[in-house]
């Protein structure tokens, strides 16, 4: 059995772009190695340095190909396109490309989610104000006044 292994080093198993390119192959059908033959995920904590470091493993059988839009397309091949954001953007109509570019969207949302603070709404009859949620006292009483 022929198998390709994709490791992660992060806090966030989800976070990295390893986990990103493993669970892109999963959506376009390539296949972990059976789980009767050995161990297909692992996830665990190691201590390097007196700090835990979290390690992801998938384990893929790398023997077949997947129809990726009516190309046939091993899995390293597809590895190596989702990792080449310049490939990506030269091919944005394939399928990688779609769901890599998908990856970078979503981990910018996230990041501007995490990094901003959302708007407190208040109304009093039909009137409306929204008012920074990182906003001062001061400057909360004042707009509370005008409302």
């Amino acid at each position: 059995m022929q198998v390709r292994v994709i490791k992660s080093r992060a806090d966030n198993p989800l976070a990295g772009l390893e986990a990103a390119a493993a669970i892109a192959a999963l959506t376009f059908g390539y296949k972990l190695i059976p789980q009767s033959k050995a161990k297909n995920f692992e996830d665990y904590v190691e201590v390097v340095e007196d700090k835990g470091v979290r390690e992801t493993i998938w384990i893929f059988n790398d023997l077949g190909v997947v129809d990726v839009a009516g190309e046939q397309v091993k899995l390293m091949t597809c590895l190596e396109r989702f990792n080449d954001l310049e490939w990506c953007d030269a091919n944005a109509d394939s399928p990688i490309a779609n769901v890599r570019h998908l990856h970078e969207n979503h981990k910018l949302w996230r990041k501007f989610f995490s990094e901003n603070k959302p708007m407190i709404l208040m109304r009093r009859g039909d009137r409306v104000l929204k008012i920074r949620s990182d906003a001062s006292e001061e400057d909360k009483n004042k707009w509370l006044k005008l409302l």
